[in-house]
């Protein structure tokens, strides 16, 4: 209950009401990808809005695209393109035949 009073007293406010004095960071498309990383990490912010040259949002500059391009990965124009991460296997022996989706105690 009380995260619900919360988050129903939060949805009344402005975005701009919980940067009091701060003004957002933002990168234009033709800057360079260094002045981006150096905006998110003076800022520790994970993720820029990418504007274009009449000032529309263009996109969203994230940490991991930064990191994908580093690692040699191109660029997707589609995110349904983007590659999957492997299936995490977690340590232990693999759950019984009978498990229904209860929770161990």
């Amino acid at each position: 209950m009380a995260c619900a009073v919360l988050a129903a007293s939060l949805s009344g406010l402005r975005v701009d009401e919980l940067l009091p004095g701060h003004k957002p960071a933002l990168v234009h498309a033709e800057q360079t990808v260094r002045h981006a990383a150096d905006l998110m990490t003076c800022t520790q912010a994970d993720a820029l809005p990418v504007l274009d040259e009449d000032g529309r949002l263009a996109g969203v500059l994230t940490a991991a695209d930064i990191v994908a391009a580093l690692a040699g990965h191109p660029a997707q124009k589609d995110a349904d393109m983007r590659p999957q991460a492997p299936p995490t296997v977690l340590p232990g022996p693999p759950p019984r035949r009978s498990y229904r989706g209860t929770s161990v105690p």
